[in-house]
């Protein structure tokens, strides 16, 4: 078995002493000599400027001459067969134990195929971006019209009971898509690493959660807090999203009347200060395991429930960002029927 890569392996003189087919793959089928100052022959240029490279500058001349290693250079090589490739060349010199130069092991690789899918990878990267950044503004454009519309036929259109029943089911699918959009948005921003960190007054941010989750229409609601004040993280608005979500996802999987506790304390974890979080629901709870899964992309609380399940794994990622950790574990411990209980960790600032 042939390996992918070049091997060169020359005496104190520049003599080839071992090297392989790769190598002279590489060069398109004749590799140039290496004896001392015969690197004229050879055509290399420096990737970011074009210069071509002096004699001296190829790295096995480097380390034949001077000693000096030569880690993960890349250089654009004219090839035999008059083809062009880029090269990822690593040389090290080689040395007695009195510590003359005697030698030096040079290693080549081929990475013209990996540039160039990877120069294709950024493009099509980008173009899905912009097909993303077009259909959300176009989405959200059509979501208002429709909104609009629905809003009219309701205010004149006198609808009855069920009528007004099945706009209410619209409003709500329509709401859904904007929150899939709003979703997609935010994992975009994270995966373009644009969210930057900053203090946030984790108490303060937490209160007006509960605040805006206690009025939910249609539910019965009670939310018990105890927040302790003063905690700060470092983070960004994408905290606030992190607790409407797990609360909003204990008020929506829980029957009513709903029974929330949510705490936040100052805590070690992992020999670390650290604010800790905790959401608490007397619903159902959550079966062992799917307990690692509900995080992940696409997994819903429950089959029989809307939604994309994008929540929870935008919960993770963006924990996980600011450098923190959650998990979901039973509410009374060894109970899944008592409810379940989310647990978010993030490094304290202060």
């Amino acid at each position: 078995m042939t390996i992918p890569i070049g091997i060169l392996v020359v005496d104190g003189a520049g003599r080839i002493q071992i090297t392989n087919q790769t190598r002279q793959d590489i060069w398109g089928g004749r590799a140039p000599t290496t004896e001392i100052d015969e690197h004229n022959g050879c055509d290399g240029w420096w990737p970011e400027t074009g210069v071509p490279l002096r004699p001296e500058e190829w790295p096995v001349q480097r380390a034949i001459r001077n000693g000096e290693a030569t880690v993960g250079l890349m250089v654009d090589i004219k090839k035999t067969d008059c083809t062009k490739a880029k090269v990822l060349i690593t040389t090290v010199p080689v040395k007695s134990e009195s510590g003359k130069v005697v030698g030096a092991v040079t290693t080549l690789q081929d990475y013209t195929e990996h540039l160039r899918m990877e120069r294709e990878m950024l493009e099509e990267k980008e173009r899905l971006e912009l097909y993303l950044d077009v259909l959300s503004h176009d989405v959200n454009n059509l979501n208002l019209a429709i909104r609009g519309n629905l809003e009219l036929f309701r205010a004149r259109a006198g609808v009855g009971l069920q009528g007004g029943a099945y706009l209410d089911n619209a409003e709500r699918m329509l709401n859904e898509v904007g929150d899939l959009v709003e979703n997609i948005n935010k994992l975009q921003m994270l995966g373009k690493g644009k969210a930057v960190h900053h203090p946030m007054p984790l108490s303060q941010v937490l209160e007006e959660t509960v605040i805006s989750r206690q009025r939910t229409p249609g539910r019965k609601v009670v939310i018990d807090t105890d927040i302790k004040d003063g905690l700060v993280v470092e983070a960004n608005e994408l905290l606030r999203d992190v607790f409407s979500n797990l609360i909003h996802n204990a008020i929506k999987y829980t029957p009513d009347p709903v029974q929330l506790t949510v705490t936040a304390e100052r805590t070690l974890f992992n020999g670390r200060d650290t604010c800790r979080v905790v959401v608490e629901d007397n619903g159902c709870g959550i079966p062992d395991d799917f307990k690692i899964r509900i995080f992940n992309r696409f997994e819903r609380g429950s089959p029989n429930t809307t939604g994309r399940g994008l929540g929870l794994y935008l919960v993770k990622n963006i924990i996980e960002g600011f450098g923190g950790s959650v998990w979901v574990e039973d509410r009374v411990a060894g109970e899944r029927n008592y409810g379940a209980r989310f647990v978010l960790n993030l490094p304290c600032v202060r």
